[in-house]
């Protein structure tokens, strides 16, 4: 599970090169620099001595790598259509597809499930889960795709261990850790870094890498 965990990580990088190779933005120095040091700040809250790599994760662990290269991609390859077609409509087919694949991957388990009427609890929990955790979420992005580069979304990925962190604090009274506080300076310093106006970063070098 940490060892997922770590690969869905690469979701900004993964983003960062599709865009780069597909000539759809240019890699600059400060981008670069700004996705490691977030890359850092997520990574130093799990230590790499903690992943391994096992035969009988294998599958798993590849199809981990598949979503992320195959989310990466939606991000840069959808800008194109999200600027000609509604965002509310591309939203729409892609959960339209995306659930006729997930019932064919899941019709074998769902006949041998005896289906039995939720709780109120747990109906509102898969309610927030479908509307609040993922439809509005997947609608928002695809809203801002239409604004900005694909990188600089794909890099408030980074931001969920601090938001997590933040919620687990307010609501069930988890303190924030030495090592917690180190990691979210550096998520916020990387994300401040990729998308400060240029004009803060002159000293930097402007040459820029394109395919």
């Amino acid at each position: 599970m940490l060892f997922r965990s770590l690969i869905n990580t690469l979701i900004p990088l993964f983003t960062l090169a599709v865009a780069f190779f597909t000539k759809s933005e240019k890699l600059l120095l400060r981008q670069a620099l700004a996705f490691m040091i977030a890359l850092l700040g997520v990574w130093s809250l799990h230590p790499l001595s903690q992943f391994t790599w096992s035969n009988q994760t294998l599958l798993g662990d590849g199809l981990t790598v598949v979503n992320v290269a195959a989310y990466s991609s939606y991000l840069v390859l959808s800008r194109p259509l999200l600027k000609t077609q509604s965002p509310i409509w591309v939203t729409a087919w892609v959960f339209l597809l995306g659930s006729l694949g997930l019932i064919g991957l899941s019709l074998s388990d769902l006949t041998k499930t005896t289906l039995q009427l939720p709780t109120q609890s747990v109906f509102l929990t898969m309610a927030y889960g479908l509307v609040g955790g993922t439809l509005l979420p997947y609608l928002l992005l695809s809203f801002i795709l239409t604004k900005t580069k694909s990188s600089p979304v794909a890099l408030f990925v980074y931001l969920h261990p601090a938001i997590v962190g933040s919620l687990a604090y307010f609501f069930y009274g988890q303190h924030f850790s030495q090592e917690a506080i180190i990691a979210t300076t550096l998520i916020f310093f990387g994300i401040f870094l990729a998308t400060a106006p240029n004009r803060l970063f002159n000293f930097l070098p402007k040459k820029d890498h394109t395919a």
